[in-house]
């Protein structure tokens, strides 16, 4: 009788402990995080004088209803592993006292570095000069340039896809000599439910990689969380809990949003982690004080937190 009543027992704490477990589980939608706090100052808020325009109900139209949010932190160290693959000798670096560890060797024509976060994201400098020349190759051929010394050193994402923009790096010249564009900048973007990835190869007129800025990395652990409704964001805009751009513009009297998007954002807490949690991203038109219509973005936090 005993033995049956100690294996009752046994059978009851195994069924609390699943319930428990499956109660806890991350596919569950949370109240997690911590509040960004966006940089004070005219960019964090509202001209006084400013209102808000949008329409709540079609704003939240906008977001899918089938997509999953979620914060990640914890990111995963990373090996050095593309300090020998650049060429560098792995054991032969400095460390600096956020842990940043910096490689330097012979480049074609002048010392080559690598910066590495202990994080995995990098700074590369191969040592080839840039060339003072406007650049002759089409955006096309610096894309498959890019493309091509990122899979050569296993940097290349799937979630990069076939598509990157192309944009002016460096320039030289002047009003009388004429502006001549002298290097372009290819920059891959991989966005995923957990964090943006991103990739910028800078190209000289040779032809030639200048430079590597290598933003990716992973995270071991991902909480689903839940969004705050459309207008809670918009509550939050008027505490001046956001971070507005509004170009230049020093008196405004009406933002007008009339578009939404969730993207994530890191942000740095006061012990140094770096969660990525997600943001609302409103874009619309902001009246300037002379009556002149610009273009605006605001980004809010999304997820609740503690």
């Amino acid at each position: 009788m005993k033995d049956s009543k100690r294996s009752l027992t046994l059978v009851l704490i195994a069924v609390l402990l699943l319930f428990s477990f499956v109660g806890c589980s991350s596919d569950e939608a949370a109240v997690f995080g911590e509040e960004i706090k966006f940089p004070e100052g005219t960019d964090s808020q509202l001209d006084q004088n400013a209102t808000l325009t949008y329409n709540a109900k079609e704003l939240e139209a906008q977001l899918p209803s089938d997509t999953e949010y979620y914060v990640s932190f914890d990111p995963v160290p990373t090996d050095y592993a593309i300090a020998a693959k650049l060429g560098f000798d792995a054991e032969d670096f400095k460390t600096y006292d956020d842990g940043e560890r910096v490689y330097e060797a012979e480049g074609k024509d002048k010392t080559k570095s690598l910066y590495i976060e202990p994080d995995g994201r990098f700074s590369y400098y191969s040592g080839v000069k840039g060339t003072t020349f406007q650049i002759a190759l089409s955006e096309k051929e610096c894309y498959e340039i890019a493309k091509r010394f990122l899979v050569d050193n296993d940097l290349f994402l799937e979630e990069f896809g076939n598509k990157a923009s192309v944009n002016e790096a460096e320039a030289l010249g002047s009003a009388s000599e004429g502006h001549r564009v002298t290097a372009l900048g290819v920059s891959f973007l991989a966005e995923d439910k957990y964090c943006d990835s991103r990739a910028t190869v800078t190209i000289n007129g040779n032809g030639e990689v200048i430079s590597v800025i290598y933003n990716a990395k992973k995270f071991a652990q991902h909480k689903k969380v839940k969004l705050i409704p459309i207008e809670s964001a918009i509550e939050r805009i008027k505490q001046n809990k956001a971070l507005i751009d509004v170009g230049e513009l020093y008196s405004y009297t009406d933002l007008k949003f009339e578009t939404v998007s969730v993207k994530n954002r890191e942000y740095t807490t006061e012990d140094n982690a770096v969660p990525v949690q997600p943001v609302y991203v409103f874009e619309g038109t902001v009246t300037a004080a002379d009556g002149t219509t610009h273009t605006c973005s605001v980004t809010v936090q999304a997820n609740q937190f503690q």
